[in-house]
């Protein structure tokens, strides 16, 4: 019997290389004409460049030239795909089937946030993004307004109290962090989390979040050696696991999670007895996100319905995602503007005189017909794009065409690739916002090229918010709050440079930073205006 065993194993072990090596010499000899980058190794080949902190100049190099596609030399000997062609690129989002989010993805973020959007996919995906779109609606957004406009003028008056004693300079990412987890807590969950009154100590949920993607993403080779083992260890052993592991990293990302998991289950409790209750005189007035979204699952068929556990997952997303992304948009317009003291003078003069035609007020509808601010808003989502990469794996073999022909290793160019089934495609979407000089004015004449081949992105020719059927949902509820607190901090405060010298580093997310080792921050000098209505 034993020996039976041991024949069994070696079968399978057999059976396993064999595919193993079968895959990576299929891969290679279909990219076999196409230029990579040299690998740093057989274990991680080029991804340690990819995905390090200081991943900015390894993109720059492969960027050069602008080519349409690249090989990049991936784990334990995989072959990978790079891609930057607008063309290629929409037949990767706009066809998840095919291209779809990698098991890696799927299980960190099922591991992170539970079963939200960016943990499903095919009819439960749909099934969700259906349940959770009229949320998103413009009316909805015009609902939430006022609610976001009282909570950035928290924001500015504990931004005038912190200047009292701050000597001028302020990290503006972390008041844009506080800014952002207020805003969606209100907004998006009729939820205050407080975070203005936490003073000297930040809101725990606001440094969770701060702290989360970076322990995660500086896992990486850790995560793809667990990637298709995951799927098959019980949650509650997975979570027994990460308690006891004497890793110090991966405990802490265990403390992290349980804050998040505790902030998401205090939120759902309290709505549910509010909604239970038909009360709508609390925070959010029941036009919140969550409310919206809950008493629509409640009228929906059963069959339309989500469970518990999938409302669960929405809200940690909706957290999350609502509060991280947004923090890094509102740091980097501050930046950019901060760096174009013409641009930033004539965004406060463009408000002050809407304020003004307006009465003192400033609506919705006033500001979102604003040209500057809105240039402003596009030109900064161009250059900060939050999460600078998305990967796609090939559930078969499929075709890419594209739109530029790649220029083989051999001369000759490359108009359609055979991209074999499960491989990995690694789309650019930084790369894809390219010119690095900050010029709102350039969004009022675009060249007819740019405006005959447009890029597949959900938000105004931009790749910022990435596109498709997996594409961010709440993209314009971002813009409408990026829009909002600049139309609210500008015409009250100057920004300036810091003398430190700050750099934009990815760690999952790009964040700001005085150096790759120190934690995420973003000085300014912050001056009050005169002007100030």
């Amino acid at each position: 019997m034993p020996s039976l065993i041991v024949i069994a194993l070696v079968l399978v072990l057999a059976w396993v290389t064999l595919h193993f090596v079968r895959d990576r010499v299929s891969k290679r000899s279909h990219f076999s004409r196409i230029w990579a980058p040299p690998s740093q190794g057989f274990i991680m080949g080029n991804l340690g460049q990819l995905y390090s902190p200081l991943a900015r100049s390894f993109l720059a190099k492969i960027d050069k030239g602008a080519p349409s596609a690249v090989k990049l030399h991936g784990y334990m000997g995989d072959t990978q795909l790079y891609v930057v062609d607008a063309y290629a690129v929409s037949q990767i989002v706009s066809h998840p089937e095919v291209h779809a989010p990698t098991d890696l993805y799927v299980q960190g973020n099922t591991m992170v946030f539970g079963k939200g959007l960016l943990s499903t996919l095919g009819p439960r995906h749909k099934k969700q993004r259906k349940m959770m779109s009229p949320a998103f609606s413009a009316s909805a957004l015009r609902d939430m307004f006022p609610i976001v406009h009282q909570a950035l003028l928290r924001f500015r008056s504990a931004l005038e109290q912190e200047m009292d004693c701050a000597q001028g300079e302020l990290d503006m990412l972390r008041w844009s962090t506080k800014a952002a987890l207020e805003i969606v807590g209100l907004a998006g969950l009729g939820h205050s989390f407080d975070t203005f009154n936490q003073d000297p100590e930040d809101h725990p949920y606001s440094k969770a979040i701060h702290d989360l993607v970076p322990e995660i993403f500086s896992l990486f080779a850790f995560r793809q050696g667990l990637t298709g083992v995951i799927d098959y260890i019980p949650r509650f052993i997975s979570n027994t696991f990460l308690d006891n592991v004497p890793w110090p990293k991966v405990r802490r990302i265990r403390r992290l999670k349980k804050i998040v998991d505790a902030a998401t289950w205090g939120v759902y409790t309290e709505k549910l007895e509010l909604l239970k209750s038909n009360d709508f005189t609390s925070v959010g007035h029941g036009k919140d996100i969550l409310s919206v979204t809950m008493k629509m699952n409640a009228r929906a068929p059963s069959e339309d319905k989500l469970s518990e556990e999938e409302i669960l997952g929405q809200i940690s997303t909706l957290i999350f995602t609502a509060t991280d992304t947004a923090a890094g948009a509102m740091a980097r317009a501050l930046a950019q503007l901060a760096g174009s003291p013409c641009a930033q003078q004539k965004l406060r003069s463009e408000l002050l005189d809407a304020r003004k035609a307006g009465g003192g007020k400033l609506s919705y509808d006033a500001m979102q017909a604003l040209p500057y601010l809105d240039a402003v808003c596009r030109e900064s989502l161009r250059l900060g794009t939050a999460v600078p990469m998305l990967t796609r794996t090939t559930k078969m073999d499929t075709i890419l065409n594209f739109s530029k022909p790649i220029v083989g290793t051999d001369g000759e160019k490359i108009s359609t690739l055979h991209v074999p089934n499960n491989t990995n495609v690694v789309v650019s979407l930084r790369s894809m916002n390219r010119n690095p000089e900050f010029k709102p004015e350039r969004w009022s004449n675009l060249p007819d090229v740019l405006l005959e081949h447009r890029l597949p992105g959900l938000y105004t020719n931009l790749m910022t918010f990435s596109g498709g059927p997996k594409g961010c949902i709440a993209f314009k509820f971002m813009e409408m709050e990026l829009k909002a607190t600049l139309a609210t901090l500008i015409e009250a405060f100057e920004f300036n440079p810091s003398d430190d010298q700050v750099q934009w580093y990815m760690k999952g997310i790009e964040k700001p930073g005085l150096d790759v080792r120190s934690p995420a921050s973003l000085p300014l000098k912050i001056r009050r205006v005169d002007s100030m209505p």
